[in-house]
Order: structure tokens, then C-alpha cells, then sequence
């Protein structure tokens, strides 16, 4: 485990003997990856610093050959920039008078105004409100409360002045209540990232949602960012360019992202576990590829999710068979040793994997809302030994992973669920999930259990709208075998209405079955569901 004050230390003696700004990222990195609040004064002071002559060569963590004695005026920006940044994280109310002296001041680069007005929000958020209606104009200051019209109003105003919308914009991701939150997201949707003022903000938000431990936001734009396409480069009159976001600054931000989390992951932050749920939490199994040869000139293959460098980066970080293919690449290979299909090594593959065993809600999340094939087999490796965890899930949980999960998932939940008493909760999550074995074990309790089963309305919905055939024919065999309460019957017609008028254009098929079993089992109580109801399930439906 990283010990917090040595290493913010070690940092802090670094900057302290006069490194230029060219040098002073990798230590503010560290003190802000740390969250350490004891290096506050020392950020203030380096806030206020002018500089001399440069510093002498020296050996240890952070070294440097030929120092560079740059001017104030061409390093101002880039110091208060990586300082204030680290304020953002280590800030306490005394920092909060110098942050409003420098968003004050006129040659404050406008991306240090934003980094300090998010440090002051951190620091004191009930004063977000005040700062964000300050930068937002009346229009959308009157909207704060309705999500969906200010994201119109947001949208509007992108579409019709990039550049100006920026600073309403970055206010509503400081205010960041759940109306904000939709207007920003909208804004991530549609932005251009081929029009120079879309595509850096972008950039702003990405870094003020690094900063803030943003993970939803942060994997958002990534995820844009991974997958733009530039197209060939343009001729402008004077060069080539491929414009904002051509392939190298895509590269580029790759890296950075995956950078980022090592970082946390480093210095066993607890926001590195979120940061990367939310990552791994935007790829899905549409985004796989074709496995394919490196070529005649090599003898590595490229596996279906080779091209995603964070995801690799998370998941494969300690892999025996995934490595990186070249470090200006963010591409991954299998190693000489492996071929895509071949079995997956018992090992533990992750980076952090004590970080992710401290963690087991966000494995959990990976499992229950995960839609790629590699984030589920990370995620229940990680939970197997886990055991205490898993034992603790409750049933509604193991429901909606069985219902609506993964196929992965789906193994996963059932391998739980099938250990316990049956229940409600696991008896529709196995009837709504794609396991024949799951079907038949709720199929099984049923006809073992008719009692218990002929009292409960949802359940015998659940068996007359089923999946199968098998799962139908077991509602006609439970209800001829013994007679339904007259409430339980009309309470289960209702149900099974609305589930069949649910249904999508898809799933005809199963409708007509749906229908056909309907008709043997609850049509009889059907006939006292009034018009009223019915109606009211149509319109429903039609919604």
C-alpha cells in the first residue's frame, strides 16, 4: 500500500526546490491522485511563484537533463494550471480567497478559470449554484429545474455559437444536479468533434470530469473520443489536417485515459475502482471485431477487442496472454503463445486486482449491468472467492441479473440462485432469463409447490406469458391440478394482460402462445376485469 504522506512528501520536496513548469506535472499528479489535503499551504505557495534561475540537475524520482529557464510570462498558464488542478483535489476553505483572486484577474487563461472554479465548488459546494447561474444566461438560468428543456436550450446554443456556449456549459457541470447532468450528457451526445470549439469543449469537460472523479462523465467522452472518425486529411490552403480529433490526438487521448486510472490505481485511490467500473460499463459485445493475423511478418493474432486500449489496459494489465503492441499504439495482441478461442489462464488478468477485492459492489455492477463478454469474465472471476459477498446478495439482485443480464451474467446469477430457497424475486428473474436449466427449476418448484405457487398472482402471470412452451404448459398443468382463489385468478388475468400487451413486434411468436394459454387458464376470470382497466392497459401499452 502506498503510504500517502511519504510519497505526497517526496513529491512536494521536488517542486519546493524550484522545478520549472515543464516538470511540475508529474509531482501536482501525484499530491492530487493522493486526495493529500496536507499539501495545501505548499500548492498556495506555489500558486504565487516567480521564477529565477533554473534549478541544478538532479538525481532521484524526477529527473531532468537540461533544465529549461523559461520566462514568467510563457510559463504562467501552465504552472497555475497544474497547481490549481491540484487544489482542485487537496483545496481547503483557505485556498478559496486566492482561487477568486485568480479567476479575477485578466490574464488568467480561461482554463485555469474553470479548474478554479471547480476547486472552489469542491471545496465549498453550496456556493455551486451562485457560481453557475453567474455564467449562465437567462434563458437556460430559468430552466434549472426541467432536464429536458435545458437540454434543448443547451443544444441550441451549441449548435449556434460553440465557442460562447462553453462557459454555460462548464456551469452546469459545476452545478451538477440531475437536471444539469442531462443537459451536459445531451451536449456529449451531440457535439461535433470536428468543429474546433464542440471538440475542446470536449477536452475541458473530459479534464474537469477527471478532476472531480466524474467516472460517468469521464467514460462518456472517451468513449466519443475512441470512436470518431476523422477521415483522410484535408487540404486548408497552407497543410494537411485531419482536423480537432485526427488519428494521433485520438492516440493520444487513449493513452491519457488509460494513464489516468494507473495513476489512481497507484496510488490505491478509491475513486481508481469507480473511474474504471464506469469505463468498462460503456463497451459492449456490438463493439467486438473479427479476431484476426497480425500478418505473414508476425506470428500474433489481434483478439476482438483488441483496439481498445483502456479496456485492455484495465482488464489485461497483468495478462499472461494480452500485451500491448507498441507504445505509440493503442492497440493490444495476444502473445506468441495465445490464439483467440484458446482457454482463459486461472490467473487473475487485471491490474489492481487487490483494489477490485475491496470493492466487491462495483464487481457486482460489472456483473449485473456489464454488456461485454471480457468486462463479465473479469468480473465474476473477481467475485467467485468472494463468497461472504455472494452469500449477502439479495434476491432482488440475483433477479435482475438473471432477467435482464448478460448470457455470462445470467450463468453467473443462476449458479447463485439455484443454492437458495426458491423466492418470488429469483422465481421471475429465471423465468425472464435465456437458461433452459433456469426455466425448468422454476418449472420443477411449481408442480412440487402447487399451493404455494396458486397463491401467488405474479408468478402465475409470469408462467401463462412465459418464454417456452414448457414454461406455458406448466400454468395449464398447475391450474387444472387445483382450483384459484377468484381474487388470486383476476389479479393474475390483469397481470398477464398487461405482460402480453408489453410484448415487442419480436416476440410474436410467443404472444400467440401467450394468448393460447391465456385463454385455457384465466379466461373465465378475465370476464369480471372491467372496461375500465382494460382500456387503461391498452393506453398503457400504446405509451
Amino acid at each position: 500500500m502506498v503510504d500517502p504522506i511519504v510519497a505526497g512528501q517526496e513529491a512536494l520536496d521536488i517542486v519546493e526546490e524550484g522545478l520549472s513548469a515543464e516538470h511540475l506535472g508529474p509531482a501536482m499528479w501525484r499530491v492530487a491522485d493522493l486526495d493529500l489535503v496536507a499539501a495545501e499551504p505548499a500548492l498556495r505557495r506555489l500558486l504565487d511563484r516567480k521564477f529565477g534561475a533554473p534549478p541544478k540537475p538532479r538525481q532521484g524520482r524526477y529527473r531532468w537533463s537540461q533544465p529549461l529557464a523559461l520566462r514568467w510570462s510563457e510559463t504562467e498558464g501552465r504552472w497555475q494550471h497544474a497547481v490549481v488542478s491540484a487544489l482542485v483535489r487537496c483545496g481547503t476553505p483557505a485556498s478559496i480567497e486566492r482561487l477568486e483572486q485568480l479567476i479575477a484577474e485578466p490574464r488568467t487563461e480561461r482554463n485555469v478559470r474553470e479548474l478554479a472554479r471547480l476547486a472552489i465548488v469542491r471545496i465549498a459546494p453550496d456556493r455551486a449554484a451562485a457560481i453557475a447561474k453567474a455564467l449562465l444566461p437567462s434563458g437556460l438560468a430559468g430552466a434549472l429545474n426541467n432536464g429536458s428543456e435545458l437540454a434543448r436550450g443547451v443544444e441550441a446554443l451549441l449548435s449556434s455559437s460553440p465557442i460562447g456556449a462553453r462557459d454555460p456549459i462548464v456551469a452546469l457541470f459545476l452545478l451538477d444536479t440531475a437536471a444539469a447532468r442531462t443537459a451536459v450528457f445531451a451536449v456529449v451526445r451531440v457535439a461535433n468533434l470536428t468543429v474546433i470549439g464542440e471538440a475542446g469543449l470536449m477536452r475541458t469537460l473530459l479534464r474537469l470530469a477527471e478532476l472531480r472523479r466524474d467516472g460517468e462523465l469521464f467514460a462518456a467522452i472517451a468513449r466519443k473520443i475512441d470512436g470518431h472518425v476523422s477521415g483522410p486529411p484535408q487540404w486548408n490552403g497552407s497543410r494537411y489536417t485531419s482536423g480537432p480529433f485526427g488519428a494521433q490526438t485520438r492516440a493520444y487521448f487513449r493513452r491519457r485515459v488509460a494513464r489516468v486510472l494507473r495513476r489512481l490505481g497507484r496510488a490505491d485511490s478509491p475513486h481508481y475502482v469507480a473511474m474504471a467500473t464506469e469505463m468498462l460499463l460503456a463497451y459492449s459485445d456490438a463493439d467486438a471485431q473479427a479476431p484476426r493475423h497480425g500478418g505473414k511478418h508476425t506470428s500474433h493474432w489481434y483478439d476482438a477487442f483488441a483496439r481498445y486500449h483502456v479496456l485492455n489496459d484495465v482488464l489485461y494489465g497483468q495478462s499472461p496472454r494480452y500485451e500491448r503492441a507498441n507504445y505509440a499504439r493503442s492497440a493490444w495482441r495476444c502473445t506468441t503463445s495465445y490464439r483467440p478461442g484458446d482457454p482463459v489462464p486461472a490467473v487473475r488478468e487485471e491490474r489492481f486486482a487487490e483494489l477490485w477485492d475491496a470493492a466487491p459492489d462495483a464487481s457486482w455492477r460489472l456483473v449485473r449491468d456489464g454488456r461485454a463478454k471480457p468486462v463479465l469474465e473479469h468480473a465474476t472471476r473477481a467475485l467467485r472467492a468472494n463468497r461472504t459477498y455472494l452469500d449477502k446478495l439479495p434476491d432482488e439482485e440475483l433477479s435482475r441479473a438473471l432477467g435482464s443480464g448478460h448470457a455470462l451474467a445470467q450463468r453467473f446469477a443462476f449458479e447463485i440462485a439455484r443454492e437458495r430457497p426458491m423466492s418470488m424475486s429469483l422465481a421471475s428473474g429465471a423465468l425472464a432469463s435465456e437458461l433452459d436449466d433456469a426455466h425448468a427449476w422454476v418449472v420443477e418448484w411449481v408442480l412440487d409447490q402447487p399451493d404455494a405457487a396458486l397463491k401467488d398472482p405474479y408468478l402465475i402471470a409470469l408462467l401463462v406469458t412465459g418464454k417456452t412452451s414448457g414454461i406455458r404448459d406448466a400454468a395449464v398443468t398447475l391450474t387444472r391440478a387445483r382450483a384459484m382463489d377468484n381474487a388470486v385468478a383476476r389479479s393474475a388475468a390483469i397481470r398477464a394482460i398487461a405482460m402480453v400487451l408489453g410484448m415487442p413486434d419480436a416476440a410474436a411468436e410467443r404472444a400467440t402462445g401467450a394468448v393460447e394459454t391465456f385463454l385455457a387458464v384465466l379466461a373465465e376470470p378475465a370476464r369480471e376485469v372491467s372496461v375500465e382497466i382494460l382500456r387503461d392497459l391498452i393506453e398503457r401499452s400504446k405509451g
